[in-house]
This record gives C-alpha cells, sequence and structure tokens, in this order.
C-alpha cells in the first residue's frame, strides 16, 4: 500500500512538473530561435522590428485567443478568417454609411455572436463534427462575402468617414506600439483571468476533459458548448475590425489562411482537450512571427514560410500524442 502511494505521488509530481515546465520550454524555444536570427541578422533585435513582430502577429493573435478555448473544449473553428473578413467589411460599410464607428462596432460584434450561435448550435445540439460544420460555414461566409462586395477590397485611406476607426487602430502608444497590440495584450489577460477565476471559464476545461462528468456535476454542457464558439467568433470580428482599421482596407481575403495559423499556434501552446494556458498561446504566436519574420530578414522567400509553420505544427502535434500516449 506505501508502495502505490509513493508511485502515485511520484506520478503526480512528475505531471506538475512538466505542466509547470511547458511555458518555460515555450519561452526557452522562443529565446533560441531569436538568438539564431540575431546571429545572422543582428538588427533582428532592435526595437523598430520586434514591435514589427508584435504587430504583424496581432490578427492571428487575436485568433488564436478563441482558438486556443475551442481547443480546450476539444473543438475547431475554422469559420474565424472569414468571420474576421466579415467584422471588417461590416465596420466599414456601415461607416461608409455614416453610421458612428462605435455603434458599427456593436453591429459588427453582433454578428460574430450569430455566427458562433449558428455554429455552436449545429456542434452542440446536432452533434455534428465542429472540423466539418465550421468548414461548411467558412465557405458559405466567402460566397456572402464575395456575393456583396465582388471580391474587391473596401479602400479606407481617402474618405472621411474612415479616420475614427483608421487613426485609433494606427494611434501609437509608448513611442511605436500600436493600439492592437496593446487591445491584443489585453484580450490575453482578460480571457486568462476570465478562465481561471470564473465558473464558466474553469467549466471550459472540464466540458473539453470529461463531458459526462461535468454533466453530473450539474454544468449546462451545451450552454458552454455554445459560448465557446461565440467567444471565438466575437473574437474574430475584434481581429478584423483592428486589421481592418490598422492596414486601411477591409479585405475580403483576410481569412485565407489565418484558421490553419491560429491552429498551429494553439497547437504549439499545448492547448488541448480539458487543458491549456492563454500564455502559452501568447508565447506560441511570438514564436511562430519571430520564425516568418526571422526567415523574411535573411532572404528567405515568402512561401517557405508555409513550410516552416507546417513543421512546427508538425513537431507540437507529435509532442503532444507522445505525452498523451505516455
Amino acid at each position: 500500500m506505501a508502495v502505490k502511494n509513493k508511485v502515485s505521488v511520484k506520478n503526480l509530481t512528475q505531471k506538475y512538473t512538466m505542466k509547470q515546465m511547458q511555458p518555460v520550454l515555450l519561452l526557452l524555444i522562443l529565446v533560441v530561435v531569436s538568438l539564431v536570427f540575431t546571429i545572422l541578422r543582428p538588427e533582428f533585435m532592435s526595437w523598430q522590428n520586434w514591435s514589427s513582430i508584435l504587430l504583424t502577429s496581432c490578427t492571428v493573435g487575436i485568433i488564436s485567443i478563441g482558438m486556443g478555448v475551442c481547443k480546450m473544449a476539444d473543438y475547431f473553428d475554422l469559420s474565424v478568417g472569414m468571420v474576421a473578413s466579415m467584422g471588417g467589411l461590416v465596420v466599414a460599410a456601415l461607416l461608409e454609411a455614416g453610421v458612428p464607428l462605435i455603434l458599427a462596432v456593436l453591429v459588427a460584434v453582433c454578428g460574430g455572436i450569430i455566427c458562433g450561435l449558428l455554429a455552436g448550435v449545429l456542434v452542440a445540439y446536432l452533434k455534428m463534427n465542429s472540423f466539418i460544420t465550421t468548414f461548411a460555414l467558412q465557405s458559405a461566409y466567402r460566397g456572402i462575402i464575395y456575393i456583396f462586395t465582388d471580391g474587391f477590397p473596401i479602400s479606407m485611406t481617402m474618405k472621411e468617414c474612415f479616420v475614427p476607426l483608421t487613426s485609433f487602430c494606427q494611434k501609437t502608444l509608448f513611442g511605436s506600439i500600436q493600439t492592437s497590440v496593446i487591445a491584443m495584450v489585453l484580450l490575453y489577460v482578460i480571457v486568462h483571468l476570465f478562465l481561471k477565476y470564473t465558473k464558466l471559464g474553469r467549466s471550459i476545461f472540464l466540458v473539453g476533459g470529461n463531458p459526462k462528468c461535468a454533466h453530473i456535476c450539474g454544468i449546462n454542457v451545451t450552454a458552454v458548448q455554445i459560448f465557446i464558439f461565440v467567444l471565438c467568433d466575437v473574437l474574430a470580428v475584434l481581429s478584423g475590425v483592428l486589421y481592418s482599421g490598422r492596414m486601411g482596407t477591409a479585405s475580403a481575403f483576410l481569412g485565407a489562411t489565418i484558421p490553419m495559423e491560429a491552429i498551429a499556434v494553439s497547437v504549439l501552446g499545448g492547448n488541448a482537450s480539458g487543458h491549456g494556458s492563454m500564455l502559452q498561446t501568447f508565447i506560441a504566436v511570438l514564436i511562430i512571427f519571430v520564425v516568418k519574420n526571422g526567415l523574411i530578414m535573411i532572404g528567405i522567400p515568402d512561401f517557405y514560410q508555409y513550410i516552416a509553420v507546417g513543421l512546427i505544427m508538425f513537431v507540437a502535434v507529435t509532442v503532444q500524442v507522445e505525452r498523451k500516449g505516455r
């Protein structure tokens, strides 16, 4: 009996130690990759370059928050890219029609809520596969976007009605940190606190780890599952709005590769059914975009970035599968 207890304590200690080590290992990977690119190009470590890395990571970084929460509940949402595009396009169209900025953003957020409710109901109530369901929704949203825009972006550079959005999103604080970066960091902090200190946030982990146990504990599993998709799509809308204001154009093609990049970030960050961390997700975002930025700086063509991201995702999945097997 004593031997069994000793083994159980040892296993628990090893599991707890590995859980603590995950963010440290990710941070170590980030440092090593940064040092490699710094050796190859010393200007890589400049504050200007790091500001650029943070800025370019905002769109995928914010969407990765929602995708990470989806992965914690053992789901995917492939429609987030098109939802982000629709968010930017809706705000741009409403501003062009004379609607105030705050009201335009609220309307876009309501659209994100509707998209999330649709995906959540299909998955939670009809028990449809989340991957296939959201892939189908992605195609439907792409068609809707092309019907209303003919595939053309809405430019915000020459009209006074877009100034409130572009000036807000392009405003810099502390010298070179744009509003989008601050918004991304705040969203990570808010969602981290939500997951850690609220009943609904903690329920997400239990629903992802063991839905039957969650139901027995009195948790409304269906409501939690729907909420996950609503949160994911609302964050996608906010990401699309910030991107449109920062770039000065609302693009119909924003969501082409974003879902897979967000999944790569989520997997690299260690998010899986029943467990995950916003801190690890944020570090994973930095790793992905440090690699992409570094490859560009050393003169490697852009399309090699997809190979690099794919390899990173492959390694992350392999590590997760091996850990789960043990």
